[in-house]
């Protein structure tokens, strides 16, 4: 089929999911939210951007469950996981983090769309196991998205370029973000937590600090290597997000976005 050139965000009810939506309605192009429940959320009931939002079922783990969405779309952006919470068991932090991102970006090149945006972290070592490997394992899939356009591999370069990829070397890109601390108004059972009123000053100071920082993370790598980094605001990160789908400069090969690149990131 024809590309749609929608946009679709798997797990696109989530916090920073819905700030990617919002964001590409904002820009004009196409969206499909992608979640277990796919519904709109309570918060966004009186939001107009929401309405231009195609908010539909599936799960990751199940891509049959939205084939049908990716068929013609212009990227997939992939926004879901489970926080590194110390008492999660081992098996359920890598299916969160690692499986249902890597089937999510393995679909997308079945359907041959050219370009997959993925949400990852940057974390140190003594995080928890399975949030460590989880993220690694989509990173990973991420990687292979691209590499196996160039050798060959997965969807033909007709498809993958038809799908915004760019052209040539593949026709495919892959961008994946690592944050660390992503700030913004939450929702808890509807109740808004502006976190941003706390860390937007606290990311500020740590980019001012990181002469005086950095060398101190360098002296304890294991404690502090991954800990220590700027927070970046859920608008930043959504904006990275919406261009690494859309901008002509990341049409093409593989890029990953630190958490102060994500702190200081300007929209294209």
């Amino acid at each position: 089929p024809p590309p749609t050139m929608s946009v679709v965000v798997i797990g696109g009810n989530g916090f920073v999911g819905t700030n990617i939506l919002k964001q590409l309605v904002k820009k004009g192009v196409p969206a499909v939210s992608i979640s277990r429940s796919g519904t709109l959320p309570k918060q966004l009931a009186k939001e107009e951007w929401a309405a231009a939002v195609k908010w539909t079922a599936g799960d990751a783990t199940e891509p049959e469950t939205y084939a049908a969405s990716l068929e013609g779309a212009r990227a997939v952006i992939v926004a879901v996981g489970s926080p590194p919470i110390p008492t999660s068991d081992l098996a359920w932090q890598i299916k969160m983090n690692g499986t249902t991102n890597a089937m999510a970006v393995e679909a997308a090149g079945a359907a041959g769309v050219g370009r997959v945006v993925l949400l990852g972290a940057t974390c140190p070592e003594w995080a928890p196991e399975g949030y460590v490997k989880g993220k690694a394992m989509g990173e990973a899939a991420a990687m292979k998205f691209v590499e196996e356009a160039v050798s060959g591999g997965g969807a033909d370069d007709e498809a993958a370029s038809s799908s915004g990829g760019g052209g040539g070397g593949g026709g495919r890109s892959a961008m994946v973000l690592k944050p660390g601390m992503i700030y913004g108004t939450r929702y808890e059972k509807g109740v808004p937590i502006p976190l941003g009123v706390v860390f937007g000053p606290v990311s500020w100071l740590m980019r001012m600090a990181m002469p005086v920082i950095n060398p101190v993370v360098n002296t304890f790598p294991y404690v502090l290597k991954g800990a220590v980094v700027p927070p970046a605001s859920v608008e930043n990160v959504a904006a990275a997000a919406v261009d690494g789908a859309t901008a002509e400069e990341y049409g093409e090969g593989f890029v990953s976005l630190l958490p102060a690149d994500l702190a200081v990131y300007v929209a294209k």
